[in-house]
């Protein structure tokens, strides 16, 4: 029977469960009531309790499911449905109100990757999918879309760096000794930095509900996202192209992204693989556009003869260079996540201003023996390093 009713139940609507649970109630009742001396009985009636018990949980994960696929507006509009009014037909949100209610200091922290939950009255996590899976006007920058990216416990992180080594692993004959490798460690510690801007709105451009979630979030935290892809891209020590007796006649830029590739295949002896070539978008369609001798697109050569590697394109590459490499070891840790604060500042109450804040501390690193990992130069002098002589 409670087999059955799992089997019968486990796509039951919220309404069903809530007369499931009503129906639980009663079962309970009886049971206490009823002196059943048919062991068969109560063992059926303890089936059919334990069969709404899981049902319920069923209908929790589901009812948590779903918490997960909720947009941010989706999420305001929950969290801040008390600062809500149609007003001629147009929603509007009182931001005075609901600044004063958090103390002056309304904070509203993203968490791109989980369903949001209030921890404190001022502060209100969000999550970024949405019902209908429509996707999101916040878009990551295409570093995080290629690179390991996970949260940090502490705004510091310390690594452990290969400095120097001797010895290797060799085929040893039965009853020989093993040879020894001797590697030197040295200690990095990685601190947090924090990217942030703020502008200040007046409360009418803020004060339609949509156009704040739309605007103010997309714009202001895409370009803390821009800013960190920059400072992330100038702040980590890339090696250049080296590689020696790769030579191809009359080089084009494909032949300088094979040269790369092959740079951080063999350095490695194939343990890193390059994943992701990042170039300037004019470069990008200087590729696209291009011409071999038989009249074949060079893009389509890369795509077919590297189909692992994948091409993007960001603007914080300088036209004319390129970084390719293995970017699982480009390492990027959240500490704070990015959020948008608001509040007022000074005379803002007054003047019927709102100032608002986005910012983030993220930590980031390439390990120095994972430097291998990534050719970091431009077109000319690659294609010059492969020119015959």
């Amino acid at each position: 029977m409670a087999k059955k009713l799992v089997d019968f139940l486990k796509d039951a609507s919220e309404e069903d469960v809530k007369k499931f649970e009503a129906m639980d109630e009663v079962i309970a009742d009886n049971v206490k009531e009823a002196m059943y001396d048919d062991t068969s009985v109560k063992e059926s009636i303890k089936g059919l309790e334990d069969t709404i018990t899981d049902l319920k949980a069923k209908l929790e994960e589901t009812k948590n499911d779903k918490e997960m696929r909720k947009s941010i507006e989706a999420q305001l509009r929950e969290q801040l449905k008390s600062y809500i009014s149609i007003v001629d037909g147009v929603e509007k949100i009182d931001l005075k109100r609901a600044i004063n209610d958090n103390g002056k200091d309304l904070r509203l922290k993203l968490d791109m990757k989980a369903a949001g939950t209030i921890t404190t009255g001022s502060i209100l996590y969000l999550n970024a999918a949405s019902d209908d899976n429509a996707v999101l006007p916040l878009q990551e920058n295409v570093l995080r879309l290629v690179s390991d990216v996970t949260p940090s416990s502490a705004r510091a992180i310390t690594i452990a760096e290969i400095a120097a080594g001797e010895g290797d692993a060799a085929v040893v004959a039965e009853g020989a000794a093993k040879p020894q490798m001797d590697t030197d460690y040295t200690e990095r510690t990685i601190q947090a930095v924090k990217i942030a801007v703020w502008e200040k709105f007046s409360e009418e451009t803020l004060y339609d509900f949509p156009a704040f979630v739309s605007e103010c979030m997309r714009i202001m935290l895409s370009r803390v996202r821009l800013k960190e892809e920059s400072t992330i891209l100038g702040g980590v020590s890339l090696p250049a192209y080296t590689l020696s007796g790769f030579k191809v006649a009359t080089p084009n830029y494909f032949d300088a992204i094979v040269a790369a590739y092959t740079q951080v295949a063999s350095a490695s002896g194939m343990s890193f693989r390059p994943n992701a070539l990042i170039l300037n978008p004019v470069d990008f369609s200087t590729i696209l556009s291009a011409k071999a001798t038989d009249g074949s697109y060079l893009f389509e050569e890369i795509e077919r003869r590297l189909p692992n590697l994948q091409i993007i394109q960001s603007t914080n590459v300088t036209a004319g260079n390129f970084v390719i490499g293995d970017f699982n070891y480009m390492h990027i840790r959240d500490w704070q996540p990015a959020e948008i604060s608001v509040g007022w500042v000074n005379d803002d109450f007054t003047k019927n201003l709102v100032t608002v804040v986005a910012e983030e501390r993220v930590i980031y690193y390439v390990k120095a023996q994972d430097a291998a990992a990534f050719v970091a130069d431009s077109f000319s002098n690659v294609i010059t390093a492969i020119t015959p002589a």
